[in-house]
């Protein structure tokens, strides 16, 4: 099978989950995981993107522990596979960031959202993301009332 073949399975899973098919999107996700591994390996975009898609698919069904596992997972082949200051590994940093944030652990995602912001930085990445991950830390230090701080990302987020 080829990478092209991979996408479009994953292609075909997010409808299923997007429809509601929740359970063919679980079987798809997880047999796709299964095939990726046995044939490329898990260092590759597809076998990543896959797992950040089945955790977003964990996150709907309230199974928080699995979401966990698979944003860490996702997180650490991210930065084995493209290095630290990849975007893929910012946004593996993200989506790992913002579940800590749902899950009120708010130090860690603090501190992964903060090391996104740093990698952002640094590559010029992705817009959105970073405008993402500068209002995550504006909603933090607002929180904190940390207010000087919050205007400062919510500007920077409008630049």
């Amino acid at each position: 099978h080829s990478e092209l073949y991979f996408r479009y399975y994953n292609g075909l899973c997010n409808i299923y989950k997007n429809s509601g098919e929740t359970e063919k999107a679980l079987t798809g996700y997880k047999q796709l995981l299964v095939l990726m591994d046995s044939t490329l390996g898990k260092r590759n975009k597809n076998y990543i993107n896959c797992l950040s898609n089945l955790s977003n698919l964990y996150l709907g069904l309230d199974s928080l522990d699995q979401v966990e596992v698979l944003r860490l997972e996702a997180m650490e082949l991210s930065e084995k596979t493209f290095g630290q200051y990849s975007e893929d590994y910012m946004i593996s940093l993200f989506n790992l960031g913002t579940y800590y944030k749902n899950v009120r652990q708010m130090s860690k995602a603090r501190s992964l959202l903060t090391e996104a912001k740093i990698i952002s930085d640094s590559i010029k990445g992705n817009k959105l993301f970073r405008a993402r991950i500068l209002n995550n830390l504006g909603i933090f230090s607002t929180g904190e009332e940390q207010y000087s701080e919050s205007v400062k990302l919510y500007l920077e987020v409008l630049n």
